[in-house]
């Protein structure tokens, strides 16, 4: 988990601990951070 966060640059709190599978794409090699849980209230998608 520390190491996504170093290499995406994704803040622990409101991005990598709301992650659930359907937000990772392994095979595009994409996170996806819901709006609810991002800084400004808008989906990220990280690559």
């Amino acid at each position: 988990m520390i190491l996504v966060a170093i290499y995406t640059g994704v803040r622990l709190r409101s991005g990598l601990l709301t992650l659930r599978w359907k937000n990772v794409d392994l095979a595009r090699r994409i996170l996806t951070i819901i709006g609810a849980y991002a800084k400004n209230g808008r989906v990220r998608t990280i690559p």
